[in-house]
């Protein structure tokens, strides 16, 4: 006979909420952070707010090592999850899509919100510097909030080439047509919290990335090229473009970082979590059942 859900667990995304620990009646709660969510380039501390949802849950996960590093501390219960990737869907074959047939190889490419997070001057730096190459940048133009002069130059420029947003399944026709796949962030204290679910993405299509030193692309040092300045970029642009980054040992090793994030692999551990975490939830209260 199906009983229907018998545990309840609240999973909180966002420290305003913390208040739905005393509205819902639960067994288990989780307070997921993907983010900081001070959203501020100068690092602030943990806020009162957050400090006590994070000692008041069951259960903490963190995306980066810089973000469990902060606040890993505050509850036992803390683990690290990255953020994963849909690996079949990035990894098989897809075909070019028709808005970038007509542009010519070398592609350069980003995937992703357009945004103020980005180093917008150094892409363009980056595109004058390497006319022969061009610069695609798939995704929705959001807040470049500062960054409005650069983004016309962006557009003025001829190697550079700005789809506009894409529906999420259609991004590995995209990504998969790319030479070299970039990831131009700005580093400061916003971006070193930051794991961008572009960093799995790319890995499972097997391209070489270029990235600037945020913390989350650290640990893949020996995968991913990590450029601090416009010669170290260009150096890994075109080094991304020869035989040796692309051979088919270059290109396993990128998509076994891929698959060991596979959403399902990250599922399974968060859901291990839970089970876990509801059943010594469960010990320590009266359970009445019909």
């Amino acid at each position: 006979m199906d009983r229907g859900a018998i545990r309840i667990a609240l999973y909180i995304w966002r420290d305003e909420f913390g208040a739905a620990l005393d509205l819902i009646d639960h067994d288990f709660s989780c307070y997921h952070i993907d983010d900081e969510y001070t959203f501020s380039e100068r690092d602030l501390p943990n806020s009162a707010r957050e400090t006590q949802l994070l000692g008041r849950v069951d259960q903490v996960i963190v995306h980066s090592r810089a973000l469990f590093e902060k606040k890993g501390g505050i509850n036992p219960r803390t683990a690290l999850i990255h953020n994963g990737v849909d690996f079949k869907h990035f990894s098989e074959p897809h075909a070019e899509p028709l808005d970038m047939a007509r542009i010519p190889h070398p592609r350069i490419g980003y995937a992703g919100v357009i945004k103020k997070q980005l180093d917008l001057a150094r892409l363009v730096r980056l595109a004058r510097g390497l006319p022969q190459r061009s610069f695609i940048l798939v995704g929705p133009i959001m807040n470049i909030s500062g960054k409005e002069a650069e983004l016309a130059e962006l557009r003025q420029l001829p190697n550079v080439f700005l789809l506009g947003a894409k529906p999420a399944e259609a991004l590995p026709q995209y990504i998969q047509h790319f030479d070299v796949c970039l990831m131009c962030y700005e580093v400061n204290d916003y971006t070193k919290y930051i794991y961008p679910l572009k960093i799995n993405e790319y890995l499972a299509t097997g391209r070489p990335v270029v990235s600037s030193p945020i913390d989350a692309v650290k640990e893949y040092r020996d995968i991913v090229a990590i450029a601090s300045s416009d010669a170290e970029y260009v150096d890994a642009i075109e080094k991304g473009l020869c035989d040796p980054a692309r051979a088919a040992g270059a290109v396993a090793a990128r998509q076994r970082i891929a698959q060991a994030n596979d959403w399902d692999v990250l599922v399974a551990r968060i859901a291990g979590l839970f089970h876990a975490g509801s059943a010594s939830s469960r010990s320590t209260k009266t359970i009445v059942e019909a």
